[in-house]
């Protein structure tokens, strides 16, 4: 099956946006190039937090627990984002790269570099 929508980046955003397009039917994939979900936070500087307080940052479905810290840790973050993906049952095509997009008419073409090879996306 060929998803409707291709989303770039597993990062907040990207799992956010895949959330909420399941919520409404709509056939969405999302390509991560790191291994995991939530690795583009796991693998940034080991201070880093985020910079705005946790009530500002909730994912749709699935609030943060209440006891979570007001400036998330990034590994905490990533391991969350993990999480949210697997719960919602999101899919995602990990340590994947597009390596080419082309608009032919009213369609685009994607060419995806998966473990598995090369795959062609319309």
């Amino acid at each position: 099956d060929q998803p409707q929508v291709l989303i770039i980046g597993g990062g907040q955003g990207g799992l956010a946006l895949a959330a909420r397009l399941k919520a409404l039917n709509v056939p969405a994939l999302v390509i991560e190039r790191n291994a995991r979900a939530g690795d583009s936070w796991r693998n940034r500087y080991r201070s880093l937090v985020l910079h705005d307080p946790v009530w500002y940052d909730h994912l749709p479905y699935i609030p943060f627990p209440a006891h979570w810290p007001v400036f998330t840790p990034k590994d905490q973050m990533g391991d969350w984002l993990e999480a949210y993906a697997l719960a919602l049952d999101l899919d995602i095509w990990t340590s994947s790269t597009v390596e080419k997009a082309k608009r032919q008419g009213d369609r685009w073409t994607v060419a995806v570099q998966t473990p598995d090879g090369p795959r062609t996306l319309r």
